[in-house]
């Protein structure tokens, strides 16, 4: 969305609030870029980022999580080409939560209503980190025992294969041996094992 110019298309929140949740939209207000994130309902399968709720593998959160991340990939690179080909100054990135929206975004659009189901929903995910520091988070392949064993799980990680976020030699602390060896392991032996160390 570029204020100096006139949007000969019919774009409102309508089209936000209306897509397949949980959305991702980005939007180019020029010196901001906002990425807007949909919404969870509490019985989805998806699972939330304050809860962790959701299926028992939590593939739908991992996916949505995969989901934001490449949406933050996508928008740091754009902020790289505008800044290049456009020779823009300082563009800020802003993360905004469904039902959260602040007016510097809804202004752009002709009107706006708050809806206060999705507000609601959103309410735990609501936070003022970067979008460097969530797109970090968002990408880390290793993590400690301690942080695997916390609930929620760190947001990204797959509880299904929990154990693969250990670096190499706390995997082999841990299990006593290398990862290549514990997949070779049949399914029930790794369960047990995941049991022994704690991340079951």
């Amino acid at each position: 969305l570029n204020p100096d110019l006139s949007n000969p298309l019919l774009f409102n929140q309508d089209i936000l609030y209306s897509a397949e949740q949980p959305a991702l939209f980005m939007f180019d207000c020029g010196e901001t870029i906002w990425l807007w994130q949909g919404w969870v309902e509490p019985d989805s399968t998806v699972g939330s980022e304050g809860t962790g709720a959701g299926t028992t593998t939590g593939s739908g959160q991992v996916r949505w999580h995969a989901e934001r991340r490449a949406a933050m990939s996508s928008m740091l690179q754009y902020r790289r080409v505008v800044r290049r080909e456009e020779k823009r100054g300082e563009v800020d990135l802003k993360l905004v939560w469904a039902g959260h929206e602040p007016s510097k975004l809804t202004n752009y659009f002709p009107e706006w209503t708050v809806n206060e189901d999705v507000k609601y929903f959103n309410m735990q995910c609501v936070d003022e980190r970067s979008v460097d520091l969530v797109h970090y988070e968002l990408s880390k392949q290793e993590y400690t025992v301690d942080e695997l064993q916390a609930r929620p799980l760190p947001p990204g990680v797959d509880p299904s294969r929990i154990e693969q976020y250990l670096s190499d030699q706390t995997f082999q602390e841990r299990f006593r041996m290398t990862k290549s060896e514990y997949n070779q392991a049949p399914r029930w032996k790794q369960i047990e094992m995941k049991k022994e160390v704690g991340l079951f």
